[in-house]
């Protein structure tokens, strides 16, 4: 991913990412991921203690916008749902129509994590 805005500014690439308060892992695995040379990774977090279906629709319903709107704020190129809890309660529409509403209120493109392993997947098939 290259970003026409990150290139302009003559900057790295800014990658937003919400997760739940509750994650632990996330965080370090995309720093870690990531060349530290052509990114930063900005953090905002989403309410989360008990991992109930009713606390999970609370933590996207109420936390989430807010989470992504306040991680915005740092002009990012691509703003990350680390979060499985939209597509595994609601299936893949859901997800999609989630971090599309996240990505606008973080002002940038979006992307999810079960979007984005059905995306891996559906690639490896074609590759083997």
């Amino acid at each position: 991913m290259t970003s026409s805005i990150a290139k302009a500014a003559g900057r790295k690439i800014r990658v937003g990412l919400l997760v739940p308060s509750s994650n632990t892992v996330m965080e370090n695995d995309l720093h870690a991921g990531l060349p530290k040379d052509r990114y930063t990774v900005h953090t905002a977090r989403m309410y989360l203690v008990e991992t109930t279906r009713e606390a999970e629709i609370t933590m996207i319903e109420d936390y989430a916008p807010k989470g992504a709107s306040d991680v915005g704020t740092a002009g990012l190129d691509l703003f990350v749902f680390g979060c499985t809890s939209g597509g595994s309660l609601f299936g893949l529409d859901y997800d999609r129509k989630i971090c599309r509403e996240l990505g606008e209120a973080a002002k940038c493109e979006s992307l999810g994590t079960i979007a984005a392993v059905n995306q891996t997947l559906d690639a490896r098939r074609f590759q083997k």
